[in-house]
């Protein structure tokens, strides 16, 4: 996937859901989304590539879970839902 723009921008919604944004490997990822009672795993990077496409991702999530993710990458964390439920 190749992205056409230097910057992407991503509007989400999610209550009382699940969200899973799978990113592609070497783009810049900003987490912009807004949080009440859930939880928001991944997200904006330490050090971002100023020659890199960038991901904008904003939005709320209520009561729920987003999970941003980079494609490939297996050593993800559990979710928020796998750990309260141990």
């Amino acid at each position: 996937m190749e992205l056409e723009a230097d910057v992407t921008y991503i509007s989400l919604s999610c209550w009382l859901s699940a969200a899973k944004i799978i990113v592609p490997p070497g783009v810049n990822v900003v987490s912009n989304l807004k949080n009440v009672l859930g939880a928001i795993n991944g997200g904006s990077q330490g050090r971002m590539d100023p020659e890199s496409p960038t991901i904008v991702i904003e939005g709320k999530c209520v009561l729920g879970e987003v999970n941003i993710e980079v494609k490939g990458k297996s050593d993800q964390k559990k979710s928020f839902w796998k750990r309260i439920s141990e």
